[in-house]
């Protein structure tokens, strides 16, 4: 992600990985380590410090701390 990207949330407060929302333009944020990862991925991807991963082989979303885990989308910067 660019540093001229911001991002707006759209869902925070998650308990379960089946109440996250998936889109195009939707991303997971992990507010430990800082990484945006697509909420639709076209390979197996995780966050640097392992909090959030997807394996879109098994179709699984696994979060390991939903206190630091928000869903965002991105917007550009005026």
């Amino acid at each position: 992600m660019s540093k001229s990207s911001r991002f707006e949330i759209i869902k925070s407060g998650l308990t379960d990985t089946s109440e996250a929302p998936k889109g195009k333009n939707m991303f997971y944020l992990c507010q430990e380590c800082g990484d945006a990862i697509p909420s639709m991925p076209k390979q197996n991807v995780g966050c640097k410090c392992g909090n959030i991963y997807i394996d879109i082989d098994y179709f699984r979303l696994a979060v390991k701390n939903f206190d630091k885990f928000l869903v965002v989308t991105k917007t550009k910067s005026l």
